[in-house]
């Protein structure tokens, strides 16, 4: 990453540490709930999470309307009442210096994340403004197979399966497992190539 890009992620998380500052407590601590220590209990608190919200989303079916007025509700009454949660919960109670790394690196991952996505909708942006025939080339199918996809299976199943995958790849027996057979994969590819 150029010091132009390092300037501006850092500057972003900056920014959004200050604008979580009234959160900081419930998040440290409901990240401590959630990550553990240890791998195969994090593994499974996060498939059990990801999966009761799958369960609600299949159970009531909402639209995107509903789903955004629900979640906006949600917000304004936690935004209304973070203050007196911090001060009933958590008062007298600072944050120790790890915690508030931690805090740190929950922010720091936030700003990679935006400012990933931020650099690829920029870049997509300029590719279809230099080659807007080249763009269509590969924008179209993956449009069409997204289409696709949407019509077999719902758009939570799959963000449901992918998380689901993400998670079982944080376990260390898997990601050997995952690697031996990246390795032999590659390893067939060179022996084509030669």
């Amino acid at each position: 990453m150029s010091g132009d890009g390092q300037a501006k992620n850092m500057s972003t998380m900056t920014e959004i540490e200050k604008s979580w500052s009234e959160y900081k407590y419930v998040v440290v601590h409901a990240d401590k709930l959630i990550n553990t220590p240890d791998v195969i209990k994090t593994t499974g608190t996060h498939a059990a999470i990801y999966s009761v919200l799958y369960a609600i989303f299949l159970f009531c079916k909402p639209s995107v309307l509903t789903l955004a007025s629900i979640i906006l509700a949600f917000g304004l009454v936690i935004d209304t009442f973070i203050g007196s949660l911090n001060q009933k919960v958590f008062a007298g109670k600072p944050l120790s210096e790890s915690e508030e790394k931690r805090f740190s690196e929950i922010c720091s991952n936030f700003s990679g994340c935006t400012s990933c996505l931020t650099s690829t909708f920029t870049c997509l942006q300029k590719q279809r403004a230099d080659t807007p025939v080249k763009f269509l080339t590969y924008a179209l199918p993956m449009l069409a197979a997204t289409a696709y996809l949407g019509r077999k299976c719902s758009i939570i199943s799959l963000v449901w399966i992918a998380l689901i995958i993400k998670c079982t790849l944080r376990i260390p027996e898997v990601q050997q497992k995952v690697n031996m057979v990246k390795d032999k994969a590659s390893g067939l590819l060179q022996k084509k190539q030669k």
